[in-house]
């Protein structure tokens, strides 16, 4: 049931989210975590998302070329890259808060509130079990709370 509500939201918001550019809701995602954390190396951001190295690496690589995020090399640490949001991602935000929105109106506006907490409440531990054995799995520790 998880699944195919997921892939039912994620065709609603792939629907309003390509004419900005993205390919993916995991670039929006990625936008977030970068103007929320900047700058962040790039494991870090692709790790946050429980997404594996070399996807996320394509990922990111894509949205450099897009202009919608800046790399750069970690002073600290020359071996890592950072990442920033640029002026062009800062437009992608906004305009992909106001396509979930959308979305959100589209598909739940119909829906109690209290219906709509009660399934995130239930769903909360689900999630944050399944992500502490990712964590520990790749001996990551969050640098932040989910966006």
């Amino acid at each position: 049931m998880i699944n195919r509500l997921s892939r039912l939201w994620m065709f609603f918001t792939m629907t309003e989210m390509k004419p900005m550019g993205l390919t993916s809701f995991d670039e929006f995602l990625f936008l977030l975590t970068v103007q929320k954390t900047e700058p962040i190396r790039k494991k870090d951001l692709i790790y946050m998302h429980f997404i594996e190295i070399s996807s996320g690496i394509l990922m990111i690589d894509r949205m450099v070329k897009k202009g919608l995020l800046d790399e750069k090399t970690d002073e600290l640490d020359k071996r890592s890259r950072l990442v920033a949001i640029t002026v062009k991602g800062k437009k992608v935000v906004i305009d992909g808060h106001k396509a979930l929105d959308t979305v959100y109106s589209d598909l739940y506006g119909d829906m109690p509130e209290s219906a709509m907490l009660v399934c995130l409440e239930q769903l909360g531990p689900l999630l944050d079990s399944t992500a502490k054995k990712w964590n520990n799995l790749k001996k990551f520790k969050p640098i932040v709370k989910d966006v």
